[in-house]
């Protein structure tokens, strides 16, 4: 027998991972999250009628209308992805590898300054592509390669809106 997601499952999980009770009638700001992150989720992984979700957490369905139009902009504004995976990870459901908009502007911006100094290479003849090699590049590679570089990766730990 499959087990399925019920709503009720969802938005347990989801207060217990917010540390959040979506339930109750509070238009703060983390509870507004929470709330999205819930309408998603039920919305995606069952086939409850918009009424029955809003139902659930005390809400109509204009409201979880609302808030999953609102949750896809802020997900391509890279907000709220961190505890939206957090969540799809505790129901056991595949995570979503979002792309926010800084993310496609600096894949973007990157791409650009590649064709730009790509074409000022072409423009040069063999010497003075040798000389660069030499000079520049090089001397630039080595000392990127013995650069330490410091990386942080936080874990999260309790509840991620507070």
């Amino acid at each position: 027998m499959e087990n399925r997601l019920t709503l009720k499952d969802i938005a347990d999980t989801v207060c217990a991972t917010t540390g959040l009770d979506i339930r109750i009638k509070r238009k703060q700001n983390q509870d507004y999250f929470a709330r999205m992150i819930y309408f998603k989720i039920a919305r995606t992984n069952t086939f409850e009628s918009l009424h029955r979700i809003g139902a659930e957490v005390n809400r109509d369905h204009a409201t979880v209308m609302h808030g999953l139009k609102k949750f896809d902009v802020d997900i391509k504004l890279g907000q709220n992805s961190k505890l939206y995976n957090y969540v799809l990870r505790e129901l056991d459901l595949d995570v979503k590898e979002t792309i926010s908009i800084k993310e496609e502007v600096e894949t973007t911006n990157l791409e650009l300054l590649q064709l730009s100094v790509l074409r000022a290479l072409k423009e040069l003849n063999y010497t003075q592509l040798s000389e660069f090699n030499e000079t520049r590049l090089k001397p630039y590679l080595k000392s990127i390669k013995t650069r330490n570089y410091i990386t942080y990766n936080p874990e999260p730990i309790g509840a991620l809106l507070r």
